[in-house]
Protein backbone atom coordinates (compact mmCIF):
# COMPACT_ATOMS: atom_id res chain seq x y z
CA UNK A 1 0.00 0.00 0.00
CA UNK A 2 2.70 2.41 1.02
CA UNK A 3 4.54 1.69 -2.40
CA UNK A 4 0.84 2.74 -4.14
CA UNK A 5 0.29 5.64 -2.56
CA UNK A 6 3.91 7.01 -3.06
CA UNK A 7 3.45 6.56 -6.54
CA UNK A 8 0.23 8.14 -6.43
CA UNK A 9 1.42 11.11 -4.81
CA UNK A 10 4.52 11.73 -6.72
CA UNK A 11 3.19 14.21 -8.88
CA UNK A 12 1.57 16.43 -6.17
CA UNK A 13 4.44 16.79 -4.10
CA UNK A 14 6.73 17.48 -7.40
CA UNK A 15 4.62 20.36 -7.88
CA UNK A 16 3.88 21.63 -3.76
CA UNK A 17 7.41 20.39 -2.22
CA UNK A 18 10.39 20.37 -4.38
CA UNK A 19 12.52 19.60 -1.93
CA UNK A 20 10.45 16.34 -0.78
CA UNK A 21 10.49 15.29 -4.41
CA UNK A 22 13.72 13.77 -3.98
CA UNK A 23 13.27 11.50 -1.19
CA UNK A 24 10.08 10.39 -3.31
CA UNK A 25 12.65 9.46 -6.21
CA UNK A 26 14.09 6.37 -5.24
CA UNK A 27 12.09 3.83 -5.92
CA UNK A 28 15.14 1.04 -4.85
CA UNK A 29 15.70 1.94 -1.25
CA UNK A 30 13.28 0.17 0.89
CA UNK A 31 15.92 1.91 4.18
CA UNK A 32 14.84 5.45 2.43
CA UNK A 33 11.06 3.92 2.66
CA UNK A 34 11.13 2.86 5.93
CA UNK A 35 12.29 6.16 7.25
CA UNK A 36 9.83 7.93 5.29
CA UNK A 37 7.29 5.75 6.11
CA UNK A 38 6.48 7.61 9.14
CA UNK A 39 8.03 6.08 12.58
CA UNK A 40 4.65 6.44 14.15
CA UNK A 41 6.53 5.58 17.32
CA UNK A 42 7.76 9.52 17.41
CA UNK A 43 10.74 10.03 15.28
CA UNK A 44 12.40 13.68 15.73
CA UNK A 45 12.83 14.13 11.95
CA UNK A 46 9.40 14.93 9.93
CA UNK A 47 8.56 12.13 7.37
CA UNK A 48 8.24 13.43 3.89
CA UNK A 49 3.81 12.67 4.57
CA UNK A 50 4.31 15.03 7.59
CA UNK A 51 5.13 17.79 5.25
CA UNK A 52 2.53 17.18 3.03
CA UNK A 53 -0.02 20.01 2.69
CA UNK A 54 -3.02 18.89 4.85
CA UNK A 55 -5.73 19.98 2.14
CA UNK A 56 -4.00 18.29 -0.46
CA UNK A 57 -4.10 14.90 1.94
CA UNK A 58 -7.52 15.61 3.16
CA UNK A 59 -8.18 15.74 -0.88
CA UNK A 60 -6.42 12.18 -1.23
CA UNK A 61 -7.88 10.62 1.57
CA UNK A 62 -11.56 11.77 0.53
CA UNK A 63 -11.35 9.07 -2.35
CA UNK A 64 -9.82 6.16 -0.80
CA UNK A 65 -12.49 3.75 0.29
CA UNK A 66 -13.17 3.04 4.07
CA UNK A 67 -10.26 0.18 4.11
CA UNK A 68 -7.30 2.00 2.53
CA UNK A 69 -8.70 4.78 4.71
CA UNK A 70 -8.48 2.53 7.57
CA UNK A 71 -5.23 1.56 7.01
CA UNK A 72 -3.62 4.87 5.57
CA UNK A 73 -4.29 5.76 9.14
CA UNK A 74 -1.29 4.02 11.00
CA UNK A 75 1.51 5.44 7.91
CA UNK A 76 2.07 8.28 9.98
CA UNK A 77 0.98 10.50 12.82
CA UNK A 78 0.09 13.71 10.36
CA UNK A 79 -1.96 10.97 8.43
CA UNK A 80 -3.48 9.60 11.84
CA UNK A 81 -4.33 12.71 12.88
CA UNK A 82 -6.30 13.83 9.84
CA UNK A 83 -8.02 10.70 9.40
CA UNK A 84 -9.03 9.34 12.58
CA UNK A 85 -9.81 13.52 13.40
CA UNK A 86 -12.47 14.11 10.71
CA UNK A 87 -15.92 12.74 10.62
CA UNK A 88 -16.39 14.34 7.59
CA UNK A 89 -14.11 11.83 5.72
CA UNK A 90 -16.20 9.00 7.09
CA UNK A 91 -19.36 10.04 6.46
CA UNK A 92 -18.20 10.07 2.95
CA UNK A 93 -17.15 6.50 3.06
CA UNK A 94 -20.45 5.56 4.39
CA UNK A 95 -22.43 7.89 1.72
CA UNK A 96 -20.73 6.50 -0.71
CA UNK A 97 -21.28 2.70 0.27
CA UNK A 98 -24.80 3.19 0.98
CA UNK A 99 -25.15 5.30 -1.98
CA UNK A 100 -28.87 6.35 -2.61
CA UNK A 101 -29.85 5.03 0.90
CA UNK A 102 -26.91 7.29 2.81
CA UNK A 103 -30.52 9.40 4.55
CA UNK A 104 -31.44 5.56 6.01
CA UNK A 105 -28.01 4.86 7.42
CA UNK A 106 -27.65 8.57 8.98
CA UNK A 107 -31.45 8.09 10.67
CA UNK A 108 -30.08 4.61 11.58
CA UNK A 109 -27.37 5.36 13.40
CA UNK A 110 -28.54 8.38 14.88
CA UNK A 111 -32.14 7.55 15.94
CA UNK A 112 -32.22 4.34 15.90
CA UNK A 113 -29.65 3.74 18.31
CA UNK A 114 -30.84 5.84 21.46
CA UNK A 115 -34.38 3.92 21.02
CA UNK A 116 -35.28 2.52 24.45
CA UNK A 117 -35.13 0.17 25.85
CA UNK A 118 -32.08 -0.84 23.41
CA UNK A 119 -30.28 2.68 23.82
CA UNK A 120 -26.95 2.35 24.21
CA UNK A 121 -23.58 5.26 25.08
CA UNK A 122 -23.10 7.77 22.71
CA UNK A 123 -19.94 6.34 22.85
CA UNK A 124 -20.33 4.88 19.06
CA UNK A 125 -21.91 8.25 18.13
CA UNK A 126 -19.35 10.26 18.19
CA UNK A 127 -16.99 9.05 15.48
CA UNK A 128 -18.24 7.53 12.02
CA UNK A 129 -14.57 5.67 11.69
CA UNK A 130 -16.13 3.45 14.90
CA UNK A 131 -19.86 3.32 12.95
CA UNK A 132 -18.11 2.28 9.75
CA UNK A 133 -16.16 -0.54 11.32
CA UNK A 134 -19.06 -2.00 13.17
CA UNK A 135 -21.07 -1.81 10.14
CA UNK A 136 -18.39 -3.96 8.42
CA UNK A 137 -18.91 -6.98 10.81
CA UNK A 138 -23.06 -6.37 10.82
CA UNK A 139 -23.70 -10.37 9.94
CA UNK A 140 -26.47 -10.62 7.02
CA UNK A 141 -29.97 -11.38 8.55
CA UNK A 142 -32.86 -13.59 7.94
CA UNK A 143 -35.83 -10.75 7.91
CA UNK A 144 -39.54 -11.92 8.03
CA UNK A 145 -42.66 -10.22 7.98
CA UNK A 146 -45.68 -12.51 9.31
CA UNK A 147 -48.59 -10.41 8.24
CA UNK A 148 -52.20 -11.52 8.59
CA UNK A 149 -52.32 -11.48 4.81
CA UNK A 150 -49.42 -12.31 3.66
CA UNK A 151 -45.81 -13.38 4.95
CA UNK A 152 -42.82 -11.61 3.24
CA UNK A 153 -39.56 -13.33 3.53
CA UNK A 154 -35.65 -12.33 2.59
CA UNK A 155 -32.50 -11.19 3.58
CA UNK A 156 -31.39 -8.13 5.05
CA UNK A 157 -28.67 -7.01 2.18
CA UNK A 158 -31.81 -7.62 -0.46
CA UNK A 159 -33.66 -4.49 -1.50
CA UNK A 160 -37.19 -6.19 -1.33
CA UNK A 161 -38.12 -9.48 0.32
CA UNK A 162 -37.47 -12.81 -1.32
CA UNK A 163 -40.54 -14.16 -1.89
CA UNK A 164 -44.30 -14.30 -0.22
CA UNK A 165 -47.00 -16.67 0.84
CA UNK A 166 -50.62 -16.09 2.54
CA UNK A 167 -50.66 -16.95 5.67
CA UNK A 168 -54.05 -16.36 6.63
CA UNK A 169 -54.73 -19.69 4.09
CA UNK A 170 -51.94 -21.69 5.22
CA UNK A 171 -51.39 -20.88 8.97
CA UNK A 172 -54.95 -19.25 10.25
CA UNK A 173 -54.75 -16.44 13.00
CA UNK A 174 -51.44 -16.47 14.09
CA UNK A 175 -52.06 -13.99 17.09
CA UNK A 176 -53.21 -17.22 18.91
CA UNK A 177 -50.30 -19.16 18.15
CA UNK A 178 -49.95 -22.87 18.49
CA UNK A 179 -46.72 -24.63 18.61
CA UNK A 180 -47.07 -27.00 15.92
CA UNK A 181 -48.39 -24.32 13.49
CA UNK A 182 -45.79 -21.67 14.08
CA UNK A 183 -43.07 -24.38 13.62
CA UNK A 184 -44.62 -25.53 10.38
CA UNK A 185 -44.77 -21.64 9.39
CA UNK A 186 -41.24 -21.03 10.41
CA UNK A 187 -39.71 -24.32 8.68
CA UNK A 188 -41.41 -23.44 5.12
CA UNK A 189 -39.76 -19.75 5.57
CA UNK A 190 -36.29 -21.30 5.98
CA UNK A 191 -36.84 -24.10 3.59
CA UNK A 192 -37.82 -21.29 0.73
CA UNK A 193 -34.74 -19.09 1.74
CA UNK A 194 -32.40 -22.28 1.97
CA UNK A 195 -31.45 -20.81 4.74
CA UNK A 196 -29.25 -22.67 7.66
CA UNK A 197 -30.84 -21.08 11.26
CA UNK A 198 -27.60 -21.34 13.04
CA UNK A 199 -25.68 -19.32 10.24
CA UNK A 200 -28.07 -15.91 10.98
CA UNK A 201 -29.85 -13.72 13.27
CA UNK A 202 -33.27 -13.27 12.50
CA UNK A 203 -35.79 -10.20 12.33
CA UNK A 204 -39.31 -10.88 12.97
CA UNK A 205 -42.56 -9.02 12.85
CA UNK A 206 -45.33 -9.42 15.91
CA UNK A 207 -48.41 -9.18 15.10
CA UNK A 208 -50.29 -6.10 15.79
CA UNK A 209 -52.76 -7.75 18.39
CA UNK A 210 -53.87 -7.98 21.75
CA UNK A 211 -54.94 -3.97 21.98
CA UNK A 212 -55.36 -3.10 25.19
CA UNK A 213 -53.47 -2.20 28.11
CA UNK A 214 -55.26 -4.91 30.31
CA UNK A 215 -53.07 -7.25 32.51
CA UNK A 216 -54.92 -10.35 30.47
CA UNK A 217 -53.49 -8.70 26.91
CA UNK A 218 -50.47 -7.97 28.27
CA UNK A 219 -50.21 -11.78 29.53
CA UNK A 220 -51.24 -12.90 25.60
CA UNK A 221 -48.79 -10.06 24.12
CA UNK A 222 -45.95 -11.99 26.68
CA UNK A 223 -47.08 -15.56 25.91
CA UNK A 224 -47.06 -15.05 22.12
CA UNK A 225 -43.53 -14.07 22.19
CA UNK A 226 -42.36 -16.73 24.24
CA UNK A 227 -43.68 -19.23 22.00
CA UNK A 228 -42.30 -17.97 19.32
CA UNK A 229 -38.84 -17.44 20.85
CA UNK A 230 -39.47 -21.12 21.83
CA UNK A 231 -40.14 -22.30 18.50
CA UNK A 232 -37.12 -20.72 16.62
CA UNK A 233 -34.68 -21.58 19.77
CA UNK A 234 -35.89 -24.98 19.39
CA UNK A 235 -34.88 -25.00 15.20
CA UNK A 236 -31.88 -23.42 16.19
CA UNK A 237 -31.76 -19.91 15.19
CA UNK A 238 -28.54 -18.10 16.39
CA UNK A 239 -30.56 -14.72 17.18
CA UNK A 240 -34.04 -13.33 17.57
CA UNK A 241 -35.01 -9.86 17.06
CA UNK A 242 -38.63 -9.54 17.32
CA UNK A 243 -39.87 -6.02 16.72
CA UNK A 244 -44.41 -4.95 16.63
CA UNK A 245 -45.16 -4.29 13.11
CA UNK A 246 -46.22 -0.99 13.55
CA UNK A 247 -42.90 0.05 14.90
CA UNK A 248 -41.33 -1.49 11.86
CA UNK A 249 -43.48 0.50 9.72
CA UNK A 250 -42.70 3.43 11.33
CA UNK A 251 -38.96 3.01 11.77
CA UNK A 252 -39.13 2.63 7.50
CA UNK A 253 -40.80 5.83 7.04
CA UNK A 254 -37.60 7.16 9.17
CA UNK A 255 -39.55 8.02 12.13
CA UNK A 256 -39.32 6.73 15.64
CA UNK A 257 -42.60 8.62 16.74
CA UNK A 258 -45.77 8.94 15.20
CA UNK A 259 -48.92 7.17 14.57
CA UNK A 260 -49.55 4.16 12.01
CA UNK A 261 -52.27 3.50 10.40
CA UNK A 262 -51.91 -0.47 9.53
CA UNK A 263 -54.92 -1.42 7.04
CA UNK A 264 -54.35 -5.24 7.74
CA UNK A 265 -56.47 -8.12 5.73
CA UNK A 266 -59.45 -8.23 8.43
CA UNK A 267 -59.19 -5.46 10.44
CA UNK A 268 -57.44 -1.92 10.69
CA UNK A 269 -55.58 -0.78 13.70
CA UNK A 270 -54.60 2.97 14.48
CA UNK A 271 -50.93 2.87 16.92
CA UNK A 272 -49.99 5.33 18.71
CA UNK A 273 -46.05 5.17 19.23
CA UNK A 274 -43.54 7.64 21.02
CA UNK A 275 -40.01 6.72 20.61
CA UNK A 276 -40.34 3.34 19.80
CA UNK A 277 -42.77 2.56 22.12
CA UNK A 278 -46.45 2.03 21.86
CA UNK A 279 -48.35 4.53 23.76
CA UNK A 280 -51.43 1.52 24.49
CA UNK A 281 -52.19 3.93 27.48
CA UNK A 282 -53.06 6.51 24.83
CA UNK A 283 -55.30 3.83 23.55
CA UNK A 284 -54.84 1.84 19.95
CA UNK A 285 -57.89 2.02 18.16
CA UNK A 286 -59.50 -0.64 15.93
CA UNK A 287 -61.69 -0.57 13.03
CA UNK A 288 -63.33 -3.47 11.93
CA UNK A 289 -62.63 -3.48 8.02
CA UNK A 290 -59.41 -4.40 6.49
CA UNK A 291 -58.05 -5.37 2.86
CA UNK A 292 -60.85 -8.53 2.33
CA UNK A 293 -63.59 -5.74 2.89
CA UNK A 294 -62.52 -3.81 0.50
CA UNK A 295 -62.66 -6.34 -2.26
CA UNK A 296 -65.63 -8.08 -1.00
CA UNK A 297 -66.82 -4.33 -1.64
CA UNK A 298 -65.93 -4.37 -4.96
CA UNK A 299 -66.95 -8.37 -5.85
CA UNK A 300 -70.63 -6.65 -4.78
CA UNK A 301 -70.30 -3.45 -6.98
CA UNK A 302 -69.15 -5.75 -10.00
CA UNK A 303 -71.89 -8.39 -10.00
CA UNK A 304 -74.04 -5.37 -9.76
CA UNK A 305 -72.70 -3.71 -12.71
CA UNK A 306 -73.43 -7.38 -14.48
CA UNK A 307 -69.18 -7.71 -14.52
CA UNK A 308 -68.74 -11.46 -15.11
CA UNK A 309 -65.44 -12.55 -13.06
CA UNK A 310 -64.07 -16.33 -12.81
CA UNK A 311 -62.53 -16.33 -8.73
CA UNK A 312 -62.07 -13.57 -6.17
CA UNK A 313 -58.28 -13.60 -7.81
CA UNK A 314 -59.63 -11.30 -10.05
CA UNK A 315 -60.84 -8.79 -8.10
CA UNK A 316 -58.19 -8.67 -5.84
CA UNK A 317 -56.07 -8.33 -8.99
CA UNK A 318 -58.53 -5.31 -10.25
CA UNK A 319 -58.26 -3.88 -6.45
CA UNK A 320 -54.89 -2.96 -7.04
CA UNK A 321 -54.73 -2.17 -10.80
CA UNK A 322 -57.61 0.20 -11.07
CA UNK A 323 -59.00 1.46 -7.45
CA UNK A 324 -58.55 4.17 -6.32
CA UNK A 325 -59.58 7.03 -3.34
CA UNK A 326 -61.72 9.87 -4.67
CA UNK A 327 -60.63 13.60 -3.10
CA UNK A 328 -64.07 14.49 -2.69
CA UNK A 329 -66.94 11.49 -3.11
CA UNK A 330 -69.85 13.19 -4.52
CA UNK A 331 -67.87 15.12 -7.36
CA UNK A 332 -66.09 12.36 -8.33
CA UNK A 333 -70.13 10.46 -9.12
CA UNK A 334 -70.48 13.20 -11.81
CA UNK A 335 -67.19 12.51 -13.63
CA UNK A 336 -66.35 9.93 -16.62
CA UNK A 337 -63.98 7.36 -14.69
CA UNK A 338 -64.07 4.75 -17.02
CA UNK A 339 -60.29 2.80 -17.10
CA UNK A 340 -59.61 -0.82 -17.90
CA UNK A 341 -56.98 -3.13 -17.73
CA UNK A 342 -55.86 -6.85 -18.55
CA UNK A 343 -55.32 -9.86 -16.73
CA UNK A 344 -53.28 -12.57 -17.76
CA UNK A 345 -55.26 -15.22 -18.45
CA UNK A 346 -58.86 -13.81 -17.38
CA UNK A 347 -59.18 -11.02 -20.24
CA UNK A 348 -59.76 -7.61 -20.46
CA UNK A 349 -61.74 -5.85 -17.68
CA UNK A 350 -62.91 -2.34 -17.70
CA UNK A 351 -64.64 -0.49 -14.32
CA UNK A 352 -66.08 2.64 -13.73
CA UNK A 353 -67.12 4.35 -10.67
CA UNK A 354 -66.68 0.76 -9.06
CA UNK A 355 -62.92 2.39 -8.99
CA UNK A 356 -63.51 4.19 -5.82
CA UNK A 357 -66.78 3.82 -4.75
CA UNK A 358 -65.20 0.31 -3.19
CA UNK A 359 -62.69 2.12 -1.35
CA UNK A 360 -64.92 4.88 0.04
CA UNK A 361 -66.10 2.62 2.72
CA UNK A 362 -63.20 3.15 4.56
CA UNK A 363 -64.55 6.80 5.08
CA UNK A 364 -68.36 6.21 5.01
CA UNK A 365 -68.31 2.32 6.22
CA UNK A 366 -72.22 2.40 5.86
CA UNK A 367 -72.28 2.49 2.39
CA UNK A 368 -70.92 -0.92 2.74
CA UNK A 369 -73.53 -2.31 5.11
CA UNK A 370 -70.34 -1.85 8.27
CA UNK A 371 -70.91 -0.80 11.20
CA UNK A 372 -68.17 0.39 12.16
CA UNK A 373 -65.50 3.63 12.70
CA UNK A 374 -64.42 5.58 10.03
CA UNK A 375 -60.90 5.23 9.24
CA UNK A 376 -60.49 9.40 9.96
CA UNK A 377 -62.70 9.18 13.10
CA UNK A 378 -60.82 6.17 14.79
CA UNK A 379 -57.00 8.64 14.10
CA UNK A 380 -58.79 11.65 15.10
CA UNK A 381 -59.92 9.84 18.17
CA UNK A 382 -56.37 8.21 18.83
CA UNK A 383 -54.78 12.23 18.40
CA UNK A 384 -57.17 13.48 20.66
CA UNK A 385 -55.97 10.61 23.60
CA UNK A 386 -52.52 11.25 22.83
CA UNK A 387 -53.11 14.71 23.38
CA UNK A 388 -54.19 14.83 26.86
CA UNK A 389 -51.50 12.20 28.13
CA UNK A 390 -48.79 14.75 25.91
CA UNK A 391 -47.11 17.81 26.79
CA UNK A 392 -48.90 20.46 25.00
CA UNK A 393 -45.48 21.69 23.21
CA UNK A 394 -44.86 17.95 21.92
CA UNK A 395 -46.52 17.45 18.85
CA UNK A 396 -45.05 14.15 18.50
CA UNK A 397 -48.39 12.67 17.11
CA UNK A 398 -48.31 14.84 14.36
CA UNK A 399 -47.07 12.25 11.80
CA UNK A 400 -49.60 9.72 10.65
CA UNK A 401 -47.93 6.55 8.58
CA UNK A 402 -49.79 4.36 6.17
CA UNK A 403 -49.10 0.96 6.18
CA UNK A 404 -50.60 -2.39 4.57
CA UNK A 405 -51.35 -3.51 0.96
CA UNK A 406 -54.01 -1.11 0.53
CA UNK A 407 -52.34 1.74 2.31
CA UNK A 408 -50.86 2.29 -1.42
CA UNK A 409 -54.55 3.15 -3.20
CA UNK A 410 -53.42 6.47 -5.12
CA UNK A 411 -55.06 9.75 -3.10
CA UNK A 412 -55.65 7.83 0.63
CA UNK A 413 -53.38 9.73 1.96
CA UNK A 414 -54.77 13.12 0.61
CA UNK A 415 -58.27 12.05 1.54
CA UNK A 416 -57.05 11.00 5.20
CA UNK A 417 -55.41 14.51 5.88
CA UNK A 418 -58.50 16.73 4.15
CA UNK A 419 -61.12 14.41 6.43
CA UNK A 420 -58.76 15.05 9.52
CA UNK A 421 -58.28 18.86 8.99
CA UNK A 422 -62.12 19.18 9.25
CA UNK A 423 -62.28 16.67 12.83
CA UNK A 424 -58.86 18.22 14.56
CA UNK A 425 -57.90 21.74 16.34
CA UNK A 426 -56.30 24.13 13.67
CA UNK A 427 -52.97 24.06 15.62
CA UNK A 428 -52.77 20.39 15.37
CA UNK A 429 -54.37 20.33 11.48
CA UNK A 430 -51.34 22.84 10.21
CA UNK A 431 -48.96 20.36 11.28
CA UNK A 432 -50.58 17.37 10.56
CA UNK A 433 -48.24 14.53 8.13
CA UNK A 434 -49.73 12.05 6.33
CA UNK A 435 -47.04 9.73 4.73
CA UNK A 436 -48.60 7.33 2.22
CA UNK A 437 -45.82 5.31 0.31
CA UNK A 438 -46.01 2.86 -2.86
CA UNK A 439 -44.57 -0.18 -0.58
CA UNK A 440 -46.88 -0.30 2.40
CA UNK A 441 -47.56 -3.88 1.58
CA UNK A 442 -43.37 -4.55 2.44
CA UNK A 443 -43.14 -1.66 5.03
CA UNK A 444 -42.87 -3.58 8.07
CA UNK A 445 -40.38 -5.70 5.85
CA UNK A 446 -38.49 -3.02 5.12
CA UNK A 447 -38.51 -1.27 8.69
CA UNK A 448 -36.65 -5.07 9.82
CA UNK A 449 -34.32 -5.11 7.43
CA UNK A 450 -33.46 -1.25 8.28
CA UNK A 451 -32.88 -2.44 11.85
CA UNK A 452 -30.89 -5.52 10.96
CA UNK A 453 -28.03 -3.14 9.53
CA UNK A 454 -27.26 -0.74 12.66
CA UNK A 455 -24.09 -1.41 13.58
CA UNK A 456 -25.00 -2.14 17.18
CA UNK A 457 -27.56 -4.77 15.97
CA UNK A 458 -26.46 -8.30 17.20
CA UNK A 459 -25.42 -7.09 20.64
CA UNK A 460 -27.73 -4.58 21.45
CA UNK A 461 -31.48 -5.61 19.89
CA UNK A 462 -31.14 -9.55 20.12
CA UNK A 463 -31.93 -12.38 22.13
CA UNK A 464 -29.85 -15.02 22.02
CA UNK A 465 -30.65 -18.72 23.02
CA UNK A 466 -28.44 -18.77 26.16
CA UNK A 467 -29.75 -15.51 27.29
CA UNK A 468 -33.07 -17.11 27.24
CA UNK A 469 -32.34 -20.35 28.37
CA UNK A 470 -30.95 -18.67 31.38
CA UNK A 471 -33.15 -15.70 32.11
CA UNK A 472 -36.24 -17.14 30.15
CA UNK A 473 -39.28 -14.50 29.92
CA UNK A 474 -36.90 -11.77 31.89
CA UNK A 475 -34.85 -11.54 28.98
CA UNK A 476 -37.85 -11.00 26.37
CA UNK A 477 -39.74 -8.02 28.69
CA UNK A 478 -36.26 -6.43 29.17
CA UNK A 479 -36.45 -5.96 25.39
CA UNK A 480 -39.83 -5.74 24.72
CA UNK A 481 -41.57 -3.56 22.10
CA UNK A 482 -44.77 -3.59 24.08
Amino acid sequence: MYRSLRKALGSVISRSYSSTSADFGNEDDDNSAANASGMVGGAEQASPFERISADILYCIFSLLPGHDLAAASIVCKAWSSIIQGSESLWRNVLAAKAGSTWSLVLFAETSLRSLPPFATSNDGLDSFQRIYGARQQVPCSVVIDGGSGYCKYGWSNFNKPTGRFPTFLAYGNIENPIYSSLMDFFTTVYERLAAKPALQPLVISTPICHYDDTEVAIACRRNLLHITHKVLFSMGVKAICAVDQAVLALIASKQTSGIVVNIGFQLTSVVPIYRGKIMRKAGVEVIGQGALQLTARLCELMQRSGISFENITVVKALKEKLCYVAEDYDRELCRHTEASCTLDSYGEFTLNHERFMACEIMFQPYLGGLRTMSIQQAVALCIEHCMEISNCNDMWFNTVVLAGGSASLPGLGERLKKELCKLLPQRISKTLNVISQSNGADLAWHGAKLLSNVSCFQDTWCVTKKDFQKYGQKILDAKAWF
